[in-house]
C-alpha cells in the first residue's frame, strides 16, 4: 500500500494491477519476454482520498486538469534514455466497481505482428515463379498506395478499396482462418441441422471444450490444446497437455492493414485476439501460418497440432521477434456492459487518436529495426528443407499400421513371474477399471472406450495402481486386496532390475558412478494403454524420477521422454516423470 499527497488531502492506493500481469495465472500466459513493445497496456488501482471536502474538490479539479501531465512528468523521469512511455488517458474521478482488476477483469488481449510478405512469395528453384507471383504483389500494392496508403494501413483491406487482393494474399488470410476456434453451434442448432440435412455425420457431436465464463458468444468458442506451440523454456510441467493454462480459445486471426516498408512490398499486419497466449504461441502460429501459406504443411496441420494426445511441435520462432510482435490491447467486456456505453470511453476502449498515433510511430520504429535480411532467408530455407519435412515425416509416421504384434520371443526369466500373473487377470477378466483421472491422459475411442482391435479381435485396455505396504503407511488402493500376488511379484521385480544396474536413463537424467534406484511406493500396472504427453502428479514421497518397462510381444509403444523415442520392452527406463513430458507411441 502506497500513500501519496497533494495539498492536504492523503490518497491512499492499493490493489494495483495491469492486463499483462501473471501473479494471479499460470506461468506459462507470462507475457513473453520478447515482446517488448505495447500501444495500450490497461492498470487498474483503488485508491481512498482522505481529507477536508474543499480539499477533495481541490484534488477533483487537478486530477481532471493536471493530473495526467504529472504522471507524465514522473515517469518521463525514471525510465531509461532507450525506453518511452506515454500516458494516454487518466480517469481518476468517476468510481469504478471495486472489483475490477486489470488482470482478472480482463476478457480479450490481442496483440500484432508485423509479417514482411516476402515470408509467403513462393521460393522455387526455378526463378520464373517467384518473379510472377512478386510482380503481381508489387502491383497490388502500388494500386492499393494511390488510393490512400495512410488510410489503408487502418483498414482491413476490402472493405473501401476495390482493389482484388492477389492469389498470395487470399491464400493468407485462408492460412490464419485455420488458427481461430470454432465456434461450437448449441445442441437446438445442430439438431436442426441434421434434421433438414445440412450435417451428414455427428462429428461436431464429439466432445469440445468450450470457453465458459466468457462474455457473450465467446464462450461458445472451443479451447484448443496449444502445447505444441509452447516455448520448450516452460518445460513439462507447465506445457503438458494436461496443464489447464495450455488450453486456449483464438477469437480471431487476421490481417487488418498493411505496412510501407523500404521495399517494394509492404508488411502484413496480423492481430490475434483471444483469451490468453501461451509462451512462444503467436510466434509458432506465425511459422506454421507462413509454411501453410508456401503449401509446406498440410491444411490440416493445425487441426492436428492442437489434439492434446499428438506431440508435434511447431515450428520455430521466425527471427526478431522483438521487433516484430507487439501488444495491442485488452477488453473488459463485462465491466463495459454494466458500466453503460461510456463505462471506459477513452481509457480502455482503444483506437483513441493518441493510441494511433503511437502505434503508428511504433510500428515505423518496429519496421526499421527488423528489415528482411539473410537471417530470414535462412530461416526459411531451413524452414523449408528441414523443419517442415522432418512434421510430415512425423504425420506419416503417425499413421503406420502398427497392430501386428511382434512374433512371440522368449521372455526374459527376471520378467515371467509378473507376466504370466498379468496374463491371467487378463484371461480371468479380471482387469479393473480405470479412474477418471488416469483415463483423462490415455487415449481414448469417439465413445470414450479405451480398447483397440487386433484383426478381428477387441482388446481391452486400462490401468490400476498397486503399493508397495512395506514402504507405504497411508491406506492402500484396491488392487492391493485383489491382486496381492501380483502386488508382491511387481516390486519385487523393481528389485530385481534395480540390481542388475541395467535401467538406462533418459536424456537429462543426472546419475552417479556410485548410483543405486530408491524401491518404489507406487505402481501404475497399464495394459494396452497409450498415454497422451503428460507429467506425473507427483505422489511418490521423494522419489524423484520414475521407472518403466514393457512386457510382452506387441510392436511399437515406445515411450517418448522430451521428444525422445525409448524403446521400452524389456528394457527398463528411468526418467523424471514429475517435470518431463512423456507419452506412448502407437502400437
Amino acid at each position: 500500500m502506497t500513500a501519496l499527497a497533494k495539498s492536504s488531502v492523503s490518497v491512499i492506493v492499493s490493489g494495483l494491477s495491469y492486463s499483462t500481469a501473471t501473479k494471479l495465472r499460470q506461468p506459462s500466459l507470462a507475457q513473453d519476454r520478447n515482446v517488448r513493445s505495447a500501444v495500450s497496456e490497461f492498470l487498474s488501482l483503488n485508491y481512498k482520498m482522505v481529507g477536508s471536502q474543499p480539499s477533495i474538490e481541490n484534488w477533483k479539479e487537478y486530477a481532471k486538469v493536471n493530473l495526467i501531465n504529472d504522471l507524465q512528468s514522473y515517469v518521463d523521469s525514471r525510465v531509461t534514455s532507450n525506453c518511452r512511455i506515454t500516458i494516454h488517458e487518466v480517469d481518476a474521478l468517476v468510481p469504478r466497481d471495486a472489483s475490477i482488476s486489470a488482470e482478472q477483469s480482463c476478457t480479450q488481449i490481442a496483440y500484432k505482428y508485423l509479417m514482411p510478405l516476402t515470408w509467403v512469395l513462393p521460393l522455387q528453384s526455378g526463378q520464373e515463379r517467384l518473379a510472377d507471383a512478386e510482380g503481381e504483389l508489387e502491383r497490388w500494392w502500388k494500386q492499393v498506395s494511390l488510393q490512400s496508403k495512410e488510410s489503408f494501413q487502418q483498414q482491413h483491406p476490402g472493405k473501401k478499396w476495390n482493389v482484388s487482393s492477389p492469389k498470395i494474399i487470399k491464400k493468407l488470410k485462408h492460412s490464419l482462418k485455420t488458427v481461430e476456434s470454432e465456434t461450437v453451434a448449441n445442441r437446438k442448432t445442430r439438431r436442426q441441422s441434421l434434421g433438414e440435412g445440412r450435417i451428414v455425420s455427428d462429428d461436431r457431436d464429439a466432445p469440445k471444450r468450450l470457453a465458459h465464463g466468457r462474455f457473450g458468444q465467446l464462450w461458445r468458442k472451443e479451447r484448443r490444446c496449444w502445447s505444441n506451440f509452447a516455448c520448450p523454456s516452460l518445460g513439462g510441467k507447465y506445457s503438458s497437455p494436461s496443464h489447464e493454462s495450455v488450453w486456449r480459445t483464438v477469437d480471431r486471426a487476421r490481417i487488418v492493414g498493411f505496412r510501407d516498408t523500404t521495399a517494394t512490398i509492404p508488411d502484413a499486419i496480423i492481430e490475434f485476439s483471444g483469451d490468453g497466449f501461451v509462451v512462444g504461441q503467436i510466434e509458432r502460429i506465425v511459422s506454421s501460418v507462413v509454411a501453410l501459406t508456401q503449401g509446406w504443411l498440410p491444411q490440416d496441420f493445425m487441426a492436428i497440432a492442437t489434439q492434446p494426445n499428438i506431440f508435434l511441435p511447431a515450428p520455430a520462432p521466425p527471427p526478431r521477434t522483438a521487433s516484430r510482435l507487439y501488444y495491442k490491447s485488452a477488453r473488459y467486456h463485462f465491466h463495459e456492459l454494466t458500466g453503460g456505453r461510456n463505462a471506459f470511453e477513452d481509457t480502455i476502449r482503444v483506437e483513441s487518436d493518441a493510441e494511433r498515433q503511437w502505434e503508428s510511430e511504433l510500428q515505423q520504429i518496429l519496421s526499421s529495426v527488423a528489415p528482411c535480411t539473410l537471417e530470414d532467408s535462412r530461416w526459411l530455407q531451413k524452414l523449408r528443407d528441414d523443419v517442415c519435412p522432418a512434421i510430415q515425416e512425423q504425420l506419416d509416421e503417425s499413421t503406420t499400421d502398427l497392430s501386428q504384434s511382434l512374433p512371440p520371443t522368449n521372455t526374459p526369466e527376471v520378467y515371467s513371474r509378473t507376466l504370466s500373473l498379468l496374463r491371467g487377470l487378463v484371461g480371468a477378466s479380471r482387469w479393473p477399471t480405470t479412474s477418471q483421472a488416469r483415463a483423462r491422459v490415455i487415449k481414448q475411442n469417439e465413445d470414450g472406450s479405451m480398447s483397440s482391435k487386433k484383426g478381428a479381435s477387441e482388446i481391452s485396455a486400462g490401468s490400476f495402481t498397486v503399493v508397495n505396504e512395506y514402504l507405504w503407511s497411508g491406506p492402500l488402493p484396491l488392487a492391493n486386496d485383489l491382486f496381492p500376488e501380483l502386488t508382491d511379484a511387481v516390486f519385487q521385480l523393481e528389485e530385481a532390475l534395480i540390481d542388475t544396474k541395467s535401467v538406462q536413463a533418459a536424456e537429462g537424467v543426472e546419475r552417479g558412478s556410485s548410483w543405486k534406484r530408491s524401491p518404489s511406493t507406487h505402481c501404475a500396472v497399464n495394459r494396452n494403454a497409450q498415454f497422451t504427453p503428460h507429467v506425473d502428479s507427483g505422489r511418490g514421497l521423494g522419489q524423484s524420477l520414475s521407472l518403466i518397462v514393457g512386457l510382452g510381444d506387441y510392436g511399437g509403444g515406445e515411450t517418448y521422454v522430451q521428444g525422445r523415442a525409448y524403446d521400452i520392452r524389456y528394457s527398463p527406463l528411468e526418467f523424471d516423470g514429475w517435470s518431463q513430458l512423456h507419452w506412448t507411441a502407437p502400437f
